[in-house]
């Protein structure tokens, strides 16, 4: 009798240890509150030049085009920041058991808006090369600055909206003068329509 106490014994007192180590007790996301969410209602597009070639870990800052510059294609960007609502979202305890902690349960999520982005279409109104003519998609010669390893288009399609882009060329127009058009579609239906104006480049 008194070796099954013992193991008896034994056996709540791993018990206890599991659930108290191992996570088995009520728990939320990240201390009792979700991301934030972005609803996204518009976007705005500022044109940026910077000192030097952007390169994709770039630590430079860019200054705002002036209407009198001639930027190089390698030193422009269209950079793009969402208008929205922002909302504070509670989360429910949940019960979670396990033998290991997750190391990045509670690594903060970049912001990103609640809707999904559906399409993203740039086109400029000249000639960009005897390739690209008026209104051809031009999608596939940006990237974003900050994700120079995917290409634009795969980096977002059906993703969460971005909050900001920074959008580089990657190669130079043949013709100095550029008068680009971004659009953004989300999966609310809302379309989003930038136009940058007349930008004339210094060519090579």
């Amino acid at each position: 009798m008194k070796i099954v106490r013992n193991f008896k014994a034994v056996g709540i007192a791993c018990l206890v240890f599991l659930l108290t180590a191992c996570g088995g007790a009520a728990d939320t996301s990240c201390n009792g509150n979700k991301p934030d969410e972005y609803l996204i209602t518009n976007y705005i597009a500022t044109l940026v030049r910077y000192e030097k070639p952007i390169e994709v870990a770039q630590t430079q800052v860019p200054k705002p085009l002036a209407t009198n510059e001639s930027p190089t294609w390698n030193t422009f960007s269209i950079e793009l920041k969402a208008a929205y609502q922002r909302y504070q979202v509670k989360a429910l305890p949940q019960w979670r058991f396990s033998l290991f902690e997750t190391a990045m349960a509670c690594s903060p999520v970049g912001p990103a808006g609640k809707q999904k982005l559906t399409k993203i279409s740039i086109t400029s109104a000249d000639d960009f090369s005897d390739k690209y003519p008026a209104g051809s998609e031009l999608v596939s010669l940006f990237e974003d600055i900050d994700h120079g390893a995917l290409k634009l288009s795969l980096l977002l399609v059906n993703s969460p909206a971005p909050l900001a882009l920074k959008l580089k060329l990657l190669e130079s127009p043949q013709f100095a003068r550029q008068n680009f058009n971004v659009q953004i579609t989300l999966d609310d239906g809302n379309h989003y329509s930038l136009n940058t104006g007349d930008v004339y480049f210094t060519l090579p």
